[in-house]
């Protein structure tokens, strides 16, 4: 999918040196994630994609939904979508709270970061989220694993 990535400047919290990397640009609907590594990312579209709306509609029946503001409520959505995607290229698991990868030392964990100004946006080819495996799954199956992680994710927002 081709996506406008907006250039941002990281700085390693392992080894300190300062690296750019990509986030998707204020695109209505568009979200990006990185992969538990920070090596590789993609992208979805909310809007269009129909696991949003019964990840909304089990997590509105959850019992604890009326005391999780809007937005953490976002990030269980988010959560739970990206774990029940296939994996990256690298077997690793996409999450909304990963970030890019030092191209020095390889950790994914920087102090900070920032957009770069003025504002450089690009035109990617990100690769989207895929659902192989959940799409292969039986319906009953899918909304057993579905609840599983809505359930998760909502105690991992509480804590």
């Amino acid at each position: 999918m081709k996506v406008p990535m907006r250039t941002f400047e990281y700085v390693c919290g392992r080894c300190g040196c300062t690296y750019r990397a990509f986030q998707v640009a204020s695109s209505y609907g568009t979200l990006g994630f990185w992969d538990e590594s920070g090596k590789h990312n993609a992208v979805v579209d909310a809007i269009g994609d129909p696991l949003f709306g019964r990840v909304t509609t089990t997590l509105q029946r959850h019992p604890a939904f009326p005391s999780i503001n809007e937005r953490p409520r976002g990030q269980v959505i988010q959560r739970v979508v990206a774990r029940l995607s296939d994996p990256s290229p690298s077997g690793q698991a996409y999450d909304p709270d990963a970030k890019p990868a030092c191209p020095h030392c390889g950790a994914s964990s920087p102090k900070e970061w920032r957009s770069v100004e003025p504002p450089e946006v690009t035109e990617l080819e990100i690769p989207t989220l895929s659902r192989t495996v959940w799409n292969a799954l039986p319906e009953a199956k899918q909304e057993e694993l579905l609840t599983q992680e809505v359930n998760d994710a909502i105690s991992r927002s509480l804590e």
